[in-house]
This record gives structure tokens, sequence and C-alpha cells, in this order.
């Protein structure tokens, strides 16, 4: 089941024209569990929260460092009745990293098709003004 974001009901950042993203940002919390590989080469598994998402990717904190190209998997991961139920997990690219007052920020692409948030984003409005 998919949810439509409303849009007079979101937060969208407005982009800034110097800004590479392909699709607009919505200001939205999911638990999400990212594993994979760390600085050191040792198999990680750390539970985090977005802080903003896209059709393309997402910005979230963690503890440890990763790096600009490593690839990760994320799924979400939502309160079950004994345990949490996880989505499939997805593999993304870590676009960037910044250190943070917790850690660090990262963001990161999607490298598969599938809508990992059950989201359908808001539609990209025209460059063109009157």
């Amino acid at each position: 089941m998919k949810t439509i974001l409303p849009q007079d009901k979101i937060e969208v950042k407005t982009p800034d024209p110097s800004d590479r993203r392909r699709g607009k940002r919505v200001v939205i919390a999911f638990p999400i569990e990212i594993s994979g590989f760390d600085a050191a080469g040792r198999i990680f598994r750390e539970c985090s929260v977005t802080s903003d998402v896209s059709e393309q990717g997402c910005k979230f904190d963690l503890l440890r460092e990763l790096k600009g190209g490593d690839v990760i998997a994320i799924q979400l991961v939502s309160p079950g009745k004994d345990r949490p139920k996880k989505s499939k997990p997805l593999l993304f690219e870590v676009a960037w990293v910044c250190p943070s007052m917790h850690g660090w920020t990262l963001g990161a692409l999607k490298l598969q098709p599938e809508n990992i948030w059950n989201l359908i984003f808001p539609p990209k409005k025209s460059a063109v003004t009157k």
C-alpha cells in the first residue's frame, strides 16, 4: 500500500540552484536499518532514522564513519508484536558524509528501482514561470 503525500501537509525543501539533486526531498522520519562494511572492512548493522527522503535517496545519521562510494543495504523497520518487521533490503551508494554532533550524517542514493518508502511523491513543478 502506497501513501500519497498531500502537497499542503508536507515540508518539501526548495532546491538550491547549485543543488545537484534530481528530485524533491521530503522531511520525514522512517526507522531504518543500515548494513554493510565499515572503513576497517568489518561488517556492521546499525539502526537509524531518516531525516529526509526522495525518490532517489535519503539522508540519515550513523555512529560509524563510512565514505563516499561505499555500498550499503537499507531496509525499513516497523514495530512488530514480537520482533520488528523489516522490508526487503535495497542497495544504496553513499554520496556524501559529514561529521555531526552524534557521529556522521550521510546522503545515500538508491541503486535499485524499487520504491522503498512506499510513497508517491508530489509532482515536480515546471521550471517555467509566468
